[in-house]
């Protein structure tokens, strides 16, 4: 596995960053206080009775704030995947297997992230008139599959990363203990 040009690496992460300051920074707290509730992607589960209770609440400058922040979230998954991949990928990890595995974990989370940014965009076109809508019934499922694989997926490349520096220290350790012998 060839590691990322480290200026790609650099690049992708500041966007990363900059992308997470403004969801967590302005468009978070600008739905919450327009909607009186935290949005729906920052709960671990939610239900068609909640999202239908925070689409009227939220009104529509709640809605506003909420598609502000809906554009940005489209962004922000893909971003923090690409970010931790190309982590994973510039760790060069001796362990080829775990790295993969860590990856595709990393981009189902992310996979799971956008279908439930679907889900809420469904809600903010539609509004409280989605008392059928399949995708709400399933929307807090797919956020609590998107939250246990984004856990999994950054405790993986952590572990991984590490894996591979205390990989590399211990090589450059034996071989300095070797060449003085």
């Amino acid at each position: 596995m060839t590691p990322p040009p480290r200026v790609l690496l650099i690049i992708v992460t500041v966007c990363c960053g900059l992308t997470a300051a403004l969801v967590f920074l302005l468009a978070l707290p600008e739905v919450t206080a327009a909607c009186g509730a935290p949005p729906l992607d920052t709960r671990p589960f939610w239900s068609r009775e909640e999202a239908l209770e925070l689409a009227r609440t939220c009104g529509q400058e709640g809605r506003a704030a909420y598609r502000r922040l809906a554009l940005l979230d489209l962004l922000h998954p893909v971003l923090v995947a690409a970010t931790l991949v190309l982590w994973v990928r510039w760790s060069r990890s001796p362990h080829r297997r775990p790295s993969l595995v860590v990856q595709a974990v990393i981009l189902l989370g992310a996979g799971a992230d956008l279908m439930e940014n679907w889900a809420v965009w469904t809600l903010l076109a539609g509004g409280p008139g989605l008392d059928g809508s399949a995708l709400l019934r399933v929307g807090g499922g797919i956020s609590l599959a998107k939250n246990v694989l984004v856990s999994f997926g950054m405790l993986g490349a952590a572990a991984v990363i590490l894996d591979a520096v205390r990989h590399r220290v211990l090589t450059r350790r034996h071989t300095d203990e070797h060449d003085k012998a």
